[in-house]
């Protein structure tokens, strides 16, 4: 059994780029044909052992038998990407990708192999949106790359969908060894981190220098606050056009922008049938309604709420506290609705930081994993109940009678809700000034620890 970890590099590239500026981070280029650094964002020195090597016997395994060695690689972006399975216009040609996997240096793979404490572990720190196709197209690659299956960590952002689509996998696949699926919580210890952090670096220690009770007392201006940066998702769309129809632009806080350059050329060519076919979603937009809303919107290009820069905005260290005290309550629209991957981004937990109740546009068992993780929601104050709905087409409609239920509230009733949910608001909010306080120790728990017990499981 093991006790220990050590994670092992040979060509680290800058470890912690998360040191360097933001505008210094990204000067790499990280496609796997540019033969990029091992990881990119992950920062792994700043909480876990590390040992660089230059070669093999600067490890002295066989003294260490309680120790698990893990070669780490980090997919840069989308997971499509890393497994060489993404076409990309370039030079005027579609390009796809050499995959990751196939550029590990054959003397790792030969340890791979021979040593029983050395595994590779593929570090998706930020991304959880893993497919039937992604997994199998793993499995093709490491058979073909000769990496024994049982030695690889798939550490993914915590995903509870991903071990029964993964089992079933193996089943009908009929594989004889599986990979070793670590969950690892990485938004909710971002997103804590950031609540203790200098607001000057992006961080949220504002809570500690304003007047709570004040803020919370205040009336507000907005009944709910509905970010979107990427709009392109289907459910975004509906969400969107669904309340430009029902006339909920006037009194809450939206926000898109459809000259963002990554979706810009996206928007001239969608057609209803186009929108029906991804999703086969229908049963609340009808054709007609399509065609008197949908012109409507696009004319409307976007709409500002704070930021306006929508091509360099992320999800960390961007936060504009003034915006949340607006409104009541937000729309959170989690990164996926339809999918059958199931993960809460850091869009939910910036909400608990902020002292904002939220609707959750999102998987089923959003609300539950919240629960899990010991934070209270709002199931007293409206009906939470869409949260167990497996039909996303059913969810959606549930979560939307739930919108229009808060958008029917006057200011005034919403203020009052609003007091009576201060408790599980600061309960929450505390709660997520503990993660970031306990931070590292954090950190080694449900990284270090976790991935020691998920590996000896697998023994």
């Amino acid at each position: 059994m093991f006790k220990k970890i050590i994670h092992v590099y040979d060509k680290p590239g800058h470890i912690n780029v998360t040191d360097l500026p933001f505008d210094k981070q990204f000067v790499a280029d990280f496609s796997p044909d540019a033969n990029p650094p091992q990881v990119f964002y992950s920062g792994f020195g700043h909480h876990q052992k590390v040992h660089s090597i230059a070669k093999t016997s600067d490890i002295d395994f066989e003294n260490n038998k309680d120790t698990i060695y893990t070669y780490m690689v980090e997919p840069f972006g989308n997971f499509n990407w890393f497994l060489g399975h993404k076409v990309v216009f370039t030079k005027n040609e579609f390009v796809r990708h050499k995959a990751f996997i196939f550029q590990i240096p054959q003397q790792i793979v030969k340890m791979l192999q021979e040593i029983p404490n050395f595994y590779l572990c593929i570090q998706t720190k930020h991304e959880a949106t893993y497919t039937n196709q992604d997994l199998i197209l793993i499995h093709r690659q490491l058979k073909k790359s000769k990496i024994p299956v049982n030695k690889v960590i798939l550490s993914i952002v915590e995903n509870w969908g991903i071990g029964d689509m993964y089992n079933r996998i193996i089943k009908e696949k009929l594989y004889d060894n599986k990979m070793i699926i670590h969950p690892f919580p990485s938004f909710l210890l971002e997103k804590g981190w950031e609540m203790i952090q200098d607001k000057e670096l992006g961080g949220l220690q504002y809570y500690d220098e304003v007047d709570i009770d004040k803020l919370l007392t205040e009336k507000r201006t907005h009944k709910m606050l509905y970010y979107n940066r990427r709009v392109r998702k289907d459910h975004r769309i509906t969400l969107l056009l669904h309340m430009m129809r029902d006339g909920m632009f006037k009194d809450n806080l939206v926000s898109y922008n459809l000259e963002m350059a990554e979706e810009v050329h996206h928007w001239p060519r969608l057609t209803y049938d186009a929108f029906k076919m991804r999703q086969g979603w229908t049963s609340n937009f009808t054709q007609d309604d399509w065609n008197e809303w949908y012109p409507k919107f696009f004319k409307s290009t976007k709409s500002i709420i704070d930021n306006s820069n929508f091509d360099t905005l992320g999800g960390f260290r961007a936060e504009h506290i003034e915006t949340y005290k607006k409104a009541y309550v937000s729309i959170v629209s989690e990164s996926d609705f339809y999918a059958k991957h199931k993960y809460l981004s850091e869009k939910v937990y910036k909400c608990f930081n902020h002292l904002h109740p939220f609707v959750i546009v999102g998987s089923r068992g959003s609300i539950k994993k919240l629960k899990e993780q010991g934070f209270k929601t709002w199931d007293k104050w409206w009906d939470e109940s869409y949260d167990d709905i497996d039909d996303s087409d059913e969810r959606y409609k549930k979560v939307y009678e739930i919108i229009k239920f808060i958008n029917s509230k006057t200011l005034d009733e919403l203020h009052q809700m609003y007091q009576e949910m201060i408790p599980n608001l600061i309960f929450n909010q505390d709660k997520m000034k503990y993660v970031g306080e306990n931070y590292k120790e954090l950190y080694k728990v449900y990284y270090d620890e976790n991935l020691i017990g998920a590996v000896n499981e697998n023994l």
